[in-house]
């Protein structure tokens, strides 16, 4: 009978594997180190072993060695086999996953004497991808010459199809297991091994043997990379207290301080411009702004819950995506996220499309205020606000190896640090979703490139705000048309379908030509745009109550559309079609910004009763404070979490909610540090920059008039 649940036609796979493995033969009760044992035990009958190299004779007699004391129940052995996988329960369920012990394995040390003919066997070797695994042998204060045998952790994927495009679902579906070998043996020995024994199972496995550990392996590795970063939060640190320290001098009216900072000249005392700039890492000072509300007539109050919501969502699909823990029960969640009530989470996606609109809608918004156009105080006010926060989380990233104590700290911490150290320069210059977006350093930050250029082409339409205000809506109609346009081109010339499942071959396509680029992310930007015109220039403009409440409709049927039109995309049997998938692909993020654009309208001009209080509460306006550091920290918090991943866990509502409410409590602490050390001291200093710029521009015109 196939299995009934999932992974649409690919049942029968795992069922064949199921039949085929639980059929091993050995005197163990892990099928991998049978197959292994089995496949030395034919090497020994064939005599291959004695042609061998030494460095894969030191393996083999390890294995030997190890086989030996398994059968004489010695301790070290039987937790050797103890950490491998075995054959676990459920599979059919969905089971496919067994991480076996990988601190159990890395904790194997054990002695054996050795004869002095064996000694000039066994040499001090390295093998390995990237890391040196040693066998290592030693002599005692009698002199007596001892060989230490070491476990080494390594994970067995087992491939579920030939083809790298597999369906969304049977991609993360592959059959992993977990390996404990000596650490004489390499990478190349495992895999010859493993083939040789897997033949005799009368079937044909597609698999490999990756992130080979050893306790030496998994050390920190501390070089200069990781001692600069080291250094700069020492400095970092320091100055965070020093200027703390003297902020609170100075507001006690300690006199030695005032007697310092006193100008020679008699006036009132004012601090040099060091020590200006040095008080605005105080704190105290930004713990006090951060705890502040804005009352500010102009503020747009509701943007602030909406900022963070959305970041939360964005987290919430970030976890589902990411997440490398194994669950018992794999293939309902196959059927789980293909529910429509799924969606929310799943099509989560939508909510960066209002990061794009608040972004547009501040543009404008704040710069009709004061009607002062320069390039380059334009770009850089804004590159100072986003870049240093953003570079302390490179660096930390280039830390991540040092937290490393799980089976995937390869696959996540380590491939995380070599991406940063191989492409943060794009990150920096804002371009890293247009160069090598595929190995991105922090690839959730394609969002602050796609946003930056954006802002740097709002430089042109803000010309025309100033110089043309009567053709500005008929710009910004063209602006949309042409983002709509090349959206829909690109999604139906490449046939990317719509809605969250697909293949492996067309998300890759989907980041690098749809998802991550500027240009078919522009609507909702270019409707933020056009929202903040509206909004600082419609005083006069008053809604009846019916106009209101055909807003309020359409703004749901909008939002209802875009987020659950997904629906019939993801289900099974669906037929895609090039056209239908382009045109969901293209209008759903200006549907979601418009839905968000009327929310936003509608409580600015005091028709969102309930929802705007909600919206525009005190907690939302401080938690806004953190939102950017909050979007930049989350993965970082999630990785973290990942790196110490030794066991799968049943999926359940009940644990992903408690993961989802620990994965935001975590990035709020770490992102409101993050604020107060960074971001706000930053945006004070461009504060008081801005201002002084504003003065001397003022200045100028009272001169010249």
């Amino acid at each position: 009978m196939p299995l009934s649940h999932p992974v649409h036609g690919y049942g029968k796979v795992y069922q064949d594997f199921y039949s085929k493995i639980s059929k091993n033969n050995g005197i163990s009760n892990s099928f991998l180190m049978n197959c292994i044992w089995n496949a030395r035990s034919m090497m020994q009958d064939s005599k291959v072993y004695n042609n061998k190299k030494s460095s894969e004779n030191n393996c083999y007699k390890d294995l030997d060695l190890f086989k030996e004391s398994f059968i004489k129940a010695e301790i070290w052995a039987l937790k050797m086999l103890d950490a491998t996988s075995n054959f676990q329960s459920g599979f059919l369920k969905g089971n496919i996953i067994n991480l076996g012990d990988f601190k159990e394995c890395l904790a194997i040390g054990q002695e054996y004497h050795v004869t002095e003919d064996q000694s000039h066997d066994i040499n001090k070797q390295s093998y390995g991808i990237g890391e040196q695994f040693h066998q290592e042998q030693y002599y005692s204060v009698t002199g007596e010459q001892f060989h230490n045998i070491k476990g080494q952790y390594c994970m067995v994927t087992f491939y579920t199809s030939q083809s790298k495009f597999v369906p969304f679902v049977a991609q993360h579906y592959n059959i992993q297991s977990g390996l404990c070998v000596p650490s004489s043996c390499s990478v190349h020995n495992v895999t010859v091994l493993l083939q040789n024994g897997l033949q005799e199972l009368g079937r044909r496995f597609y698999f490999s043997v990756d992130d080979c550990e050893t306790s030496r392996s998994l050390r920190p590795k501390i070089g200069a990379v990781e001692i600069g970063v080291l250094w700069f939060l020492v400095l970092l640190s320091s100055t965070l207290f020093i200027a703390t320290v003297a902020d609170i001098l100075i507001s006690y009216g300690n006199s030695k301080i005032q007697i310092h900072v006193k100008k020679s000249d008699g006036e009132t005392r004012k601090l040099k411009v060091f020590q200006r700039v040095l008080l605005k890492f105080s704190v105290k000072l930004n713990l006090k702004r951060f705890l502040e509300s804005d009352n500010r007539k102009d503020c747009i109050g509701c943007i602030q819950g909406l900022r963070f919501i959305s970041a939360c969502m964005i987290l919430s699909i970030h976890r589902v995506i990411t997440d490398p823990q194994p669950f018992t029960n794999l293939f309902e969640l196959d059927n789980e996220v293909r529910k429509w009530y799924r969606l929310i989470q799943m099509n989560a996606y939508l909510f960066v499309d209002v990061f794009f609109l608040i972004s547009g809608l501040l543009v404008s918004y704040n710069f009709t205020k004061n009607l002062r156009l320069n390039f380059f105080h334009f770009f850089i006010h804004r590159y100072l606000r986003l870049t240093p926060p953003l570079l302390v989380c490179i660096f930390l990233t280039l830390l991540l190896d040092m937290v490393c104590d799980g089976p995937y700290c390869n696959s996540i911490n380590r491939l995380a640090k070599e991406q940063c150290l191989n492409n943060s320069v794009y990150n920096l210059f804002y371009i890293n979703n247009l160069i090598n977006s595929s190995e991105s350093c922090l690839p959730h930050t394609w969002y602050l490139a796609a946003d930056m250029q954006l802002y740097s082409i709002s430089f042109l339409l803000l010309i025309f705000v100033r110089n043309h205000p009567q053709h500005i809506y008929k710009i910004l109609t063209a602006y949309w048309l042409s983002s709509v346009l090349v959206t829909f081109g690109v999604s139906y010339v490449n046939q990317i379908h719509a809605g969250f499942i697909g293949t492996s071959n067309s998300y890759e396509v989907d980041s690098l030509l749809l998802y991550e680029q500027f240009y078919t992310r522009a609507a909702p930007w270019v409707i933020g745009f056009a929202l903040g015109l509206m909004l600082r220039n419609s005083h006069q403009f008053q809604l009846g109550k019916a106009n209101t409440t055909i807003g309020w409709a359409l703004s749901l049927l909008c939002l209802f559309t875009a987020y659950f039109g997904v629906y019939p995309f993801v289900q099974y049997g669906f037929e895609h079609e090039a056209i239908v998938d382009s045109l969901y692909n293209t209008f759903s993020h200006s549907l979601f910004a418009l839905g968000i654009g009327w929310v936003i309208y509608a409580c600015h001009r005091g028709y969102g009763g309930f929802v705007n209080v909600y919206l525009s509460s005190d907690a939302f306006q401080r938690l806004s404070k953190i939102t950017y550091c909050f979007y930049l920290v989350h993965p970082l918090v999630q990785a973290w979490q990942y790196s110490q991943i030794v066991s799968p866990r049943t999926y359940s509502d009940l644990s992903q909610i408690s993961l989802l409410l620990g994965d935001i409590l975590y990035s709020i602490i770490f992102a409101a540090i993050l604020h107060i050390a960074v971001e706000a001291p930053i945006a004070n200093i461009d504060e008081s920059i801005w201002k002084k710029l504003n003065r001397e521009t003022i200045s100028e015109k009272l001169h010249t008039q």
